[in-house]
């Protein structure tokens, strides 16, 4: 009598495997209903979104340009400052140059003048130092001669200069 308890009911059973037939059936069917291609744009419309964006690129090439411009006039500026100070660093380097050659050449002849004074001065210390004077003689009215030549002798050497009176 218990089995025939069991038997008896609603009538409709449903099974888990059931279900799950039944959802992969409706996800097949749903992907095969819907399209699965990309929705058709128009050209026109595609131009329409794209015209701002366009003008956007227009304008920033339009600067770029004028940056491009006015870094190009730098650059020629600049290469002929770059120009002009090479020539003036030459310029300068050759009146530096010759600057230098007449300093040296001045130095030399200094040095030749200072040699000439000390020569002289050596030989103005050494007559001064060897010079003998010559007693004065006098006439025979007892005054001194006027107008004489007179000579000096210098060292032991045959040199003998001679002073004229006026």
């Amino acid at each position: 009598m218990v089995k025939a308890k069991n038997q008896q009911g609603d009538g409709f059973r449903l099974s888990f495997l059931d279900v799950l037939c039944c959802g992969l059936g409706a996800a097949i069917l749903l992907l095969l209903i819907v399209k699965h291609e990309e929705p058709f744009v128009s050209e026109d419309s595609l131009l329409m979104m794209a015209e701002p964006e366009l003008e956007r690129l227009d304008q920033q090439i339009e600067q770029e340009r004028v940056g491009v411009a006015q870094l190009e006039q730098t650059l020629i500026r600049l290469r002929s400052n770059v120009k002009n100070l090479t020539l003036i660093e030459a310029e300068t380097s050759e009146k530096r140059s010759n600057l230098e050659q007449e300093l040296r050449d001045l130095t030399i002849e200094l040095a030749s003048e200072v040699a000439k004074i000390e020569e002289l001065e050596a030989l103005t210390r050494r007559l001064m130092d060897t010079q003998e004077i010559e007693p004065i003689e006098s006439n025979s009215n007892g005054g001194l001669r006027f107008g004489a030549i007179s000579g000096l002798q210098f060292g032991e050497e045959d040199k003998v200069a001679i002073l004229l009176d006026r």
